[in-house]
């Protein structure tokens, strides 16, 4: 219908539109809209429940990991170990690279067993770099290693570097020993970053750390 009929509302007269208001029932009232409450964030409850799901799985790995090693605890220099380049026939691989520390650490604690420990020395050794020309870091490792008892940081330090560089495929250059490490350490150590495969980073062969504490059950009566 055109706008100017003479039905339009603009052509009625005011009794008329009157009259239209009251057969026009009023629109019902708009029932407010539903916004769900904001849920506060508690870091307790995340924390307790280990929220995870918005992670990459490298980085649940690596939350994982740090979780696992801060529950073992123990004193430890930071070592920071490289690797001499070798050519034709011998080539620095994984594989060799984690031989030459699986021999550092044989030797410490033959070392630390002829002061009269009687356990191995606990260590968090983590592969980082690589042997490719097209990788942007050289392979190299980052260690905790712990300090025997009787035996100050310094001390301790000294000889990690002296057997290392005594070893066939160490490195003379680049290497750091500091006394002591801390949980900042540790997290450097677990970085995702120039890792060839996270998950396969923890050399777990050479990696020694103590298991979690059992609780005591005692009887019932």
């Amino acid at each position: 219908m055109p706008l100017d009929s003479r039905f339009s509302y603009s052509n009625l007269s005011a009794e008329q539109r009157a009259r239209l208001s009251r057969l026009v029932p009023s629109p019902e009232p708009k029932s407010p809209s539903f916004k769900p409450a904001r849920k506060r964030y508690d870091s307790r409850a995340s924390a307790s429940q280990g929220l995870t799901s918005g992670l990459t799985k490298v980085a649940q790995q690596q939350a994982a990991l740090l979780k696992y090693f801060k529950e073992r605890p123990f004193d430890g220099v930071a070592a920071t170990l490289t690797f001499r380049s070798a050519r034709s026939p011998e080539y620095l691989t994984s594989e060799v690279a984690q031989a030459a520390i699986h021999e550092l650490m044989k030797r410490l604690n033959k070392f630390v067993d002829r002061r009269g420990r009687n356990r191995a020395l606990q260590v968090i050794a983590v592969q980082e770099g690589g042997t490719r020309a097209k990788d942007g870091t050289r392979l190299h490792y980052h260690l905790k290693i712990e300090i025997p008892p009787g035996m100050s940081g310094e001390n301790f330090g000294k000889k990690v570097a002296q057997y290392w560089t005594q070893l066939r495929w160490a490195s003379r250059d680049q290497n750091r020993v500091v006394p002591e490490s801390d949980d900042g350490w540790l997290s450097y150590i677990l970085k995702t970053r120039s890792k060839q495969d996270y998950a396969n980073a923890i050399d777990w062969l050479n990696t020694q750390v103590s298991p979690l504490p059992t609780a005591e059950c005692s009887g019932g009566g």
